[in-house]
């Protein structure tokens, strides 16, 4: 049969791209087919193969050989991809928590938390990963941080700070870490101690692009405006090709009433990413903060149909 993997014909080993084959087809799946698609077929509601043991996991995985699509700094697969993997975490959860069993293959479920914190802002399965890695792996350092992000987004930075201070006990050079620990001081509402350990994150990493833009954004809050706009220059100089710190520096603009500036920086970061909702309202309100309300009616009736929230309805009503 064609390999799962790459398409090319072979019994139990893919010439071309080395991937093991299996001796059935995975339920529906066909070579070429995408990552959701092969993954729901090994994994899905209708599929015959069922993950019921630890033997099962790693096989299934060993098999598939998924291929990584980075999409943001941490990520690994995309926001659908996700999504169809949601359907199996209740699955991973009675497999690996009920049961107690250990796995092999921890760097799957590693890349997997990253996404959840990264791309889908969801702490509580990236907290279940994290846990059944450290279950098996206690000293994992990328498990500990994966739990201290996941409790953070989940608000509570107590139990976060715990996760990243076994970190820095180990290796008090993470820069990581430090940014953890720094989003758990602005949680708790000690910007000082905020920005005290961003710059300690910078200086051991001068090229963490999350630590330059942590640090504009609290800046910013702090009405430090010049300071806040060399920290979002620095995120820009690492990752020029990212939306967020874009987005930053034009609300800083807009602070220090330079419009224009403002304006160009926003439409920087919807070029980059032109799907994304939050640079589009943004937009919506410079605009109309300018008396530009026609335009501003015009992105809010673009994206109405996907964001159909109460901000949006009281943005659309202001440009009447």
């Amino acid at each position: 049969m064609p390999c799962t993997v790459c398409g090319s014909a072979g019994t139990n080993l893919c010439p071309d791209c080395n991937a093991k084959i299996p001796f059935f087809r995975f339920g529906g799946a066909y070579p070429g087919d995408s990552v959701i698609e092969r993954f729901n077929a090994v994994f899905g509601r209708d599929s015959p193969v069922k993950l019921e043991t630890v033997d099962d996991y790693n096989r299934f995985f060993e098999l598939l050989q998924i291929p990584l699509v980075p999409v943001k700094p941490g990520a690994v697969f995309t926001i659908g991809d996700i999504r169809v993997i949601n359907a199996g975490i209740e699955t991973l959860k009675s497999v690996f928590i009920d049961r107690g069993e250990k796995i092999q293959n921890t760097d799957f479920l590693l890349r997997l938390a990253s996404l959840y914190c990264m791309v889908e802002k969801k702490g509580e399965p990236a907290i279940i990963l994290g846990k059944i890695v450290l279950s098996s792996e206690p000293e994992n350092i990328n498990a500990n941080l994966v739990c201290g992000f996941g409790y953070l987004i989940e608000g509570k930075p107590t139990d976060a700070s715990t996760f990243f201070d076994a970190v820095l006990e180990k290796q008090p050079q993470n820069a990581i870490a430090w940014y953890g620990k720094a989003l758990v001081m602005k949680a708790s509402g000690r910007w000082g101690a905020a920005i005290q350990f961003l710059n300690e994150a910078i200086k051991i990493d001068e090229n963490l692009y999350l630590a330059h833009l942590e640090k504009a954004k609290i800046l910013f809050n702090q009405q430090r405006y010049e300071d806040a706009d060399r920290a979002a220059d620095a995120s820009i100089r690492i990752m020029p090709d990212i939306g967020d710190a874009w987005a930053v520096k034009a609300e800083i603009l807009n602070a220090e009433g330079k419009w224009g500036g403002a304006y160009q920086c926003l439409n920087q970061a919807i070029s980059l990413e032109p799907l994304n909702i939050e640079y589009l309202i943004q937009k919506a309100k410079l605009l109309i903060a300018h008396d530009r309300k026609n335009e501003a009616k015009e992105i809010l009736n673009e994206i109405i149909d996907y964001e159909n929230s109460e901000e949006t309805k009281r943005l659309l009503k202001e440009c009447e």
